[in-house]
């Protein structure tokens, strides 16, 4: 029964213009399920996240932790299953995710500066790994449906 839910979750929407998305989209909905599976590992240590800014540890890191989990695997998931609204959300969180690695040179947690060296590497990899997941959902939209509600009405066009 439970193995049956989990398979029908990862079906491609029925209303989809195509029955398979592509294989570059597959891996970034793959890469964005286990980026939830990387967030939800931040529960277990009480590491400081530098937040343009804000310095968020304890109970704050983990509340991000939980969030950042939830946003990637919905848009794993939404990815897979060609949902328009999960492409458009993880583009936004990978421009998200930008800003967030530009920034991570800069915080508190550089301060020696082999630290700001090794965060500058770690950040131009995460960068360009961003840009390659926005420019293959930006090229691959056309197997993506919209949500329901967001579909025009056929009938009111007439």
């Amino acid at each position: 029964m439970l193995k049956e839910k989990i398979r029908a979750l990862f079906q491609p929407d029925p209303q989809s213009k195509t029955a398979a998305i592509a294989m570059p989209v597959r891996l970034v909905a793959f890469l964005c399920i286990g980026g939830s599976g990387v967030a939800a590992g931040g529960l277990m240590t009480d590491t400081e996240i530098p937040l343009f800014g804000l310095a968020l540890t304890g109970a704050a890191s983990r509340v991000y932790s939980i969030v950042s989990a939830a946003v990637n695997l919905y848009c794993g998931i939404g990815l897979y299953r060609a949902n328009d609204l999960a492409r458009r959300v993880t583009i936004g969180y990978q421009v998200f995710g930008i800003l967030f690695m530009l920034y991570m040179p800069f915080s508190n947690m550089a301060s020696q500066p082999p630290a700001r060296a090794a965060l500058a590497g770690i950040a131009a990899g995460g960068c360009a790994l961003a840009v390659l997941v926005i420019w293959i959902l930006v090229t691959k939209r056309e197997g993506f449906v919209l949500s329901p509600q967001d579909q025009p009405d056929v009938a009111s066009i007439e």
